[in-house]
């Protein structure tokens, strides 16, 4: 028989559609067996075919066109999960386009001012591994959300926080989170900033006139307060110069009912419904709020409830308002609609504007209405509304998305994992409340973290009590 003689001949055994005829081959290889091969040829036969693997390895044999379809749609822990199973698998989903479509994902914010000019995987900086970054981002993440932190300080604030004349001590609800740093109230004049972890005592920061301090907060950089006077004037203090007297300020229209900030921008909506943008260092901008106007038609009455920054375009500011409306039911009932507004503008430019509304009954004849309005580092704000009825309060949680500019819908709690833990006034935080209380009171036996606020991002998680308070890291 000439040389390939037999593969050629089974490969010529098909059937009329080209299909092999497996009957056929088969009949071939027995006679072969049968009749051919001597005992030593079968045994080294058996040896060729016990060495060739007949395990499928669904992963390494799928195209990975596909694999980057398939990616958008898989959760941070199943990720995790998956790159443990082998040695190829976990080199197989370390590669850097599979990485920045997850940090694009779950991470919208770093992705936008780390990743987006990356470009494709042949571009990417060795200064800068998606792999690795992924991999101890999600890994903290993970941690925060599922409460398994690394380790935990409990503190004392390390000033004394003083009284009031009404006997009314400072509590959680005056202190503030925000990129590592925490911000509390010693007294009705100062305002004491900690860097964490903490080391050295808190730095402290007055009004250079020494006027009371009434509403204020902190951004990535500053702490900024308006004046609690009738000078109209707000103030910033520049949280990475060593000198606490180093303060900028800008002069106001009006009072002040809102302040929002990021970075070196302060969002300020006034008493009397303007909004403005501050550029720390410069000047003040007011906000063209007449195109809120066209989504007002059948409401009675409306407001400005924040200003609000893009995490990575610089032009993009939303204005965010709530108008309200109410009609008589059926069952004497009074049925409310609040409609949320959302107003985009680039460069001072209405470029679109969104609304979602919301309807709930109550047999209360008066409605007392508030909204508070945060954003996370990714760019997903968290909108609540709280309308106290008859001394109860109802709160009602819409979140948008500033990236993809739509709202969802979907019914929010006030533990819900995936929006606010803030228990007082607001920070985005997707992590439950109500686990980290749980994990907290199993750790502590102190009742000086109840009641307690809680803020935190993927670094820290800090637990606001009125004399300590705690930090956990993921």
């Amino acid at each position: 028989m000439a040389d390939n003689a037999l593969p050629i001949l089974a490969k010529s055994l098909r059937r009329g559609e080209g299909m092999p005829n497996i009957p056929a081959r088969r009949s071939i290889l027995d006679d072969l067996v049968d009749n051919a091969l001597s005992r030593a040829e079968i045994r080294y036969l058996r040896a060729r075919l016990n060495a060739i693997s007949m395990n499928k390895d669904i992963l390494m044999d799928l195209p990975h066109e596909l694999l980057l379809c398939i990616i958008p749609y898989i959760d941070l822990d199943d990720f995790l999960r998956a790159r443990q199973v082998s040695r190829v698998w976990m080199e197989r989903l370390s590669s850097p386009d599979i990485s920045l479509i997850l940090i694009k994902k779950h991470f919208r914010g770093t992705w936008e001012t780390s990743f987006n000019a990356v470009g494709s995987a042949g571009q990417v900086s060795s200064k800068i591994s998606p792999s690795k970054w992924l991999s101890e981002a999600a890994v903290k993440r993970l941690r925060r959300q599922q409460c398994n932190f690394r380790t935990w300080h409990y503190f004392n604030y390390g000033v004394e926080r003083q009284y009031e004349a009404d006997n009314y001590a400072y509590g959680p609800e005056d202190a503030l989170y925000n990129n590592g740093r925490i911000a509390f109230r010693v007294n009705n004049r100062t305002i004491a900033v900690q860097t964490l972890p903490q080391v050295d005592m808190p730095r402290l920061f007055v009004d250079p006139d020494r006027e009371p301090i009434q509403m204020w907060l902190i951004s990535e950089q500053y702490l900024i307060a308006p004046k609690s006077s009738n000078k109209y004037m707000i103030e910033a203090w520049d949280l990475e110069l060593s000198s606490a007297q180093n303060v900028q300020s800008v002069r106001l229209p009006s009072r002040i009912r809102e302040i929002s900030a990021y970075k070196n921008k302060v969002g300020l909506v006034t008493h009397s419904n303007e909004a403005m943008v501050w550029h720390i260092g410069g000047g003040l901008r007011h906000l063209d709020i007449t195109g809120i106007q066209e989504k007002m038609d059948g409401f009675d009455s409306w407001e400005i409830s924040s200003v609000l920054f893009h995490p990575s375009s610089q032009d993009t500011i939303f204005i965010v308002s709530q108008a309200y409306k109410s009609s008589e039911a059926s069952n004497s009932n009074l049925i409310y609609n609040i409609r949320l507004i959302i107003q985009e503008l680039v460069g001072g430019r209405q470029k679109s504007i969104l609304h979602v509304d919301i309807v709930f009954k109550t047999a209360a004849r008066s409605l007392m209405k508030s909204s508070r309005v945060v954003v996370d580092r990714d760019g997903l704000c968290g909108i609540w509304h709280t309308a106290w009825i008859s001394g109860l309060a109802e709160h009602i949680g819409i979140r948008f998305d500033m990236f993809r500019k739509e709202f969802d819908t979907r019914p929010l709690k006030c533990n819900y994992p995936l929006c606010l833990a803030r228990t007082i006034h607001g920070q985005a935080c997707d992590i439950s409340a109500e686990e980290v209380g749980i994990w907290a009171d199993s750790k502590l036996s102190e009742s000086s973290l109840a009641p307690h606020a809680i803020e935190g991002d993927d670094d820290y998680v800090v637990i606001f009590g009125h004399s300590h308070y705690l930090v956990l890291v993921p």
